[in-house]
């Protein structure tokens, strides 16, 4: 049998079964249980990990975490069955985007599979902060960002609830351009005109209002 892991002078896996064990018996529960929930051919160990790392792994200050552990499967698509103003989903592109994203999206978008964070700002940020109190996440590459934006659409068709925030508020993503600049893209849900709008700016050209909402890798 493997030996216990030793962190700062304690026998880590003795104490954390003890701690597992009087929490699950004040709950009325039974060593059973417990032996049953932590065989090997369980989920409850690689859940019980991801729930560590994902509450633990950022430090948020005035973000704060909406979703995590957000998974993403996409299949190829080509461009012009979605971006595009007679698609399925109702677009407007500000010139922005239209000049830095959509001329550079390719004609065949591959498949994409993650997963990615949500996080709200509580107070105004520039992309600056947003991105420290981040960790710096990675950006997107432009297939990867449009095949992720066309998946959230694609169930908030008509501004329905879900994922993306719908009350005109903008949901935030970073995403790398071929010549390696990161720009920031926003898309929202426009009532009046009961469409989406996507638009785009450099990184720090300006303060987004509390209550808008990052995706990020995860």
């Amino acid at each position: 049998m493997k030996k216990s892991v030793m962190v700062s002078g304690m026998n880590f896996g003795t104490e954390f079964l003890n701690s597992l064990y009087k929490e699950v018996i004040r709950l009325g529960g039974n060593e059973e249980q417990i032996f049953t929930a932590l065989k090997t051919n369980s989920k409850t160990i690689p859940e019980i990990a991801k729930l560590i790392v994902g509450t633990s792994k950022l430090a948020l200050q005035y973000l704060r975490l909406i979703a995590d552990g957000i998974t993403i499967v996409t299949q190829p698509f080509k461009k012009d069955s979605f971006f595009t103003k007679n698609g399925p989903v109702k677009l407007y592109f500000w010139d922005t985007f239209t000049n830095w994203i959509l001329k550079a999206i390719p004609n065949e978008i591959p498949a994409f599979e993650g997963i990615l964070s949500q996080t709200e700002l509580t107070k105004s940020m520039n992309d600056s902060e947003i991105l420290n109190e981040l960790n710096n996440p990675k950006p997107f590459t432009i297939p990867e960002f449009v095949a992720i934006l066309r998946e959230l659409l694609t169930k908030q068709v008509n501004g329905e609830s879900g994922r993306l925030l719908t009350n005109g508020y903008a949901n935030i993503f970073y995403v790398q351009l071929a010549d390696g600049r990161v720009v920031v893209v926003d898309a929202y849900w426009d009532a009046l005109g009961r469409e989406w709008a996507v638009g785009a700016s450099g990184v720090g050209d300006g303060r987004w209002r509390a209550g808008c909402r990052v995706f990020s890798r995860s």
